[in-house]
């Protein structure tokens, strides 16, 4: 059995956002965090908060629809992707946008474009 707290994490999000649930929650880990702070600096939740070493994560909707279109898990324990500034050039003209592990630390695809970096694609949202 494989475990894997950032797609439950995301399966999670997904799931309370489909009940249209305020909150949901989930256990808390540095990785984690680096992930609210993003959804939360391009407004695809509303907060976070840690208690009792997990994550309250308060959902946002737009008009009763959920912010979070689709969010999915990219590289997985079996097989890591990675792409580099010129392959995420190509795959940021479709829809979404990635979360990229880089050199200089955790960022969204355009970001790592801009500074010419690449790295491991952690998830793409819309």
């Amino acid at each position: 059995m494989i475990f894997d707290p950032i797609a439950d994490m995301l399966t999670i999000i997904r799931n309370g956002q489909a009940s249209r649930k305020e909150f949901v929650t989930f256990e808390a880990s540095k990785f984690k965090h680096a992930i609210l702070d993003f959804l939360k600096e391009r407004k695809y939740i509303n907060s976070y908060i840690i208690e009792d070493k997990k994550f309250k994560v308060e959902l946002k909707y737009n008009k009763d629809q959920p912010k979070i279109k689709e969010i999915e898990k990219i590289t997985h324990s079996g097989a890591r992707i990675y792409s580099n500034a010129k392959q995420l050039r190509t795959k940021t003209t479709k829809v979404g946008t990635y979360l990229v592990t880089t050199s200089a630390g955790l960022m969204d695809s355009r970001s790592a474009i801009k500074k010419g970096l690449g790295g491991e694609l952690i998830l793409r949202i819309w």
